[in-house]
């Protein structure tokens, strides 16, 4: 049997959990986007230490209902052609992406995310 660490505590996991999911709240609708950029190296790090993999699958999950909240703050200001196009486009090439993940190493996953948020920043 696998013996149980700190981590595998709720008690001791959930704090840090909603740190993180009210850190990405706040800065992902600041900058416009879900909040997935802080949310993967803070889950990732000795904060929550889930694989790279986990972290991506966490992220998308919570991304759904962050991104909505922060849109429904934004209430007047969603050009709703354009999120319609973009999310119909986005959920028809998820899961492709996502099957994808599956077939890099950690290590090539966790650098190419790093170097696509470099590519990205403005």
């Amino acid at each position: 049997a696998k013996k149980k660490s700190k981590d595998d505590d709720v008690s001791f996991f959930l704090p840090k959990a909603f740190f993180i999911g009210s850190t990405a709240g706040l800065l992902g609708s600041l900058a416009g986007m879900g909040g997935g950029f802080v949310m993967i190296p803070l889950m990732t790090s000795r904060l929550l230490r889930i694989s790279q993999h986990q972290a991506h699958g966490t992220s998308l999950f919570a991304v759904a209902t962050t991104g909505v909240a922060g849109a429904l703050g934004y209430s007047g200001q969603v050009n709703l052609e354009a999120a319609t196009a973009i999310a119909i486009s986005g959920m028809m090439t998820a899961g492709i992406g996502a099957h994808l993940t599956t077939k890099l190493s950690e290590k090539l996953l966790k650098k190419s995310l790093g170097i696509f948020m470099l590519l990205v920043a403005p």
